[in-house]
């Protein structure tokens, strides 16, 4: 069972189906720029990139870290066939994922106006489908976790945010507003998460005699045990990944937004294969780990960093080559000095992360909740710091700065932790260069 579950086979043929779906994402999402763009302008591709940022931080503090512990608790209770606590823990999980965002979305939603006028746009308009989109992106999201606890890797790359960026594309065509297409794209992937869990679940084996029995209580204790911890860390990592854009778009104009996330979606390209690869890492550390099979996880560690090597270097640098073309393609505002500059620092980072491989992943499935969180604890507070110290004085290239110089520090820091605590090295380019070292003496 272990080994089916790490070898190569299962990990190349996982990441190439999330791949697949991850790279229509992709165009997906730079489909809905390039049309919002056309139509609208950069600044209304701007107000949409805000509105999705404020649905993203509903949606991730009100999954309360269940999403990334039922990834690890789903997949340990898989393989002892314990499927009676799959089914407790999805239903508990789901009700408190649809309330609890409910109730932020309501929040913001009632607050908007004190929160929303920092900002030099009418969010109004945008905000009026806004409590629909929050509890149903989070639900899609929290509906892709657990799928992916359970292997189901196809509708797990169906639900990421790039596929409905592609849908919302397509909406783009019933309204002319594109956070009102973003809106009922999160809704609608929301209703195809829900079913296909629904699906899932019916379709669990019945549960045998020989199994053990679940308590409900020691379920729901089990997995919110691990999930608040991850729970504090998706707040530091959404604080990380998002301050950027509320920088830019305080300081800036929304138009400068609009080209500031425009660049960022394309060095995240660089990621798109790491993303598909890492996928299958996390139900797989979960797995091993229940096991306390640490061979077979060094052996699939190892697998995934060649993996995310040999995928992210060509296309870090085939973007950065062809960087002043794609901006040109879009419009004169995205292959300016200043966002051609902030998409190479950018870039750079993105690749240093492919480089670390899935270090948090790995920290959050091996019962090191608590370090994870103090490494992104770090690396949040330099984050905000740096955005608030450098988006005023170098624009777009300040934000980028500051956001590259924290994606390489908690990559780093994980890294050296990870080295030290287990004599784990995750980046496979620096097992070469000291094997070349040990050569040389």
């Amino acid at each position: 069972m272990t080994s089916q579950r790490t070898g190569w086979r299962l990990l190349v043929g996982s990441s190439v189906v999330v791949l697949l779906f991850k790279a229509l994402g992709a165009l997906g999402g730079l489909a809905f720029a390039y049309f919002t763009i056309q139509h609208s302008g950069p600044q209304s591709y701007g107000v949409a990139e805000l509105f999705l940022t404020v649905v993203t931080i509903a949606a991730v503090l009100g999954r309360l870290g269940l999403d990334g512990a039922v990834v690890r608790f789903f997949a340990s209770y898989q393989s002892e066939g314990r499927w009676a606590a799959i089914g407790e823990g999805m239903r508990w999980a789901a009700v408190r994922v649809f309330f609890a965002t409910a109730v932020l979305a309501v929040i913001l939603q009632l607050t908007r106006n004190i929160w929303g006028g920092a900002y030099a746009i009418d969010f109004h308009a945008a905000m009026r489908c806004f409590i629909p989109a929050a509890v149903m992106f989070s639900l899609a999201g929290f509906a892709a976790e657990a799928l992916r606890g359970l292997g189901k890797m196809v509708p797990y790359a169906l639900l990421q945010p790039g596929p409905m960026l592609g849908a919302a594309t397509g909406l783009l065509v019933l309204t002319s507003d594109a956070a009102t297409a973003l809106a009922l794209a999160a809704v609608l992937w929301g209703l195809i998460g829900a079913v296909w869990l629904a699906l899932v679940y019916s379709n669990f084996p019945k549960a045998s005699e020989k199994s053990p029995p679940d308590k409900r209580s020691d379920v729901r204790a089990e997995i919110w045990k691990v999930a608040r911890p991850m729970w504090y860390g998706g707040a530091l990592y959404l604080v990380m990944s998002w301050t950027d854009t509320l920088m830019v778009g305080y300081f800036m104009t929304t138009s400068d937004l609009g080209v500031y996330r425009f660049v960022f979606r394309v060095a995240a390209l660089i990621t798109f294969s790491q993303f598909a690869i890492n996928a299958i890492a996390a139900p797989t550390f979960g797995a091993l780990h229940a096991r306390k099979d640490y061979d077979q996880m060094r052996q699939s560690i190892r697998r995934i960093g060649w993996l995310n090597t040999g995928f992210a270097t060509p296309v870090f640098v085939a973007l950065l080559l062809g960087s002043s073309w794609i901006g040109g393609f879009f419009g004169e505002e995205f292959a300016t000095r200043e966002a051609l500059s902030a998409f190479a620092i950018l870039a750079s980072a993105q690749w240093v992360n492919a480089m670390c491989g899935p270090v948090m992943y790995l920290l959050n499935m091996t019962d090191r909740e608590r370090m994870a969180l103090k490494i992104l604890a770090a690396s949040a507070v330099l984050n905000v710091v740096l955005n608030v110290w450098l988006v005023p004085r170098m624009g777009l290239v300040g934000a980028a700065w500051a956001t590259a110089i924290g994606t390489v520090l908690w990559n780093t820091f994980a890294v050296v932790y990870i080295r030290r605590a287990d004599g784990l090295l995750m980046i496979p380019l620096l097992s070469i260069f000291k094997a070349c070292r040990k050569t040389r003496r």
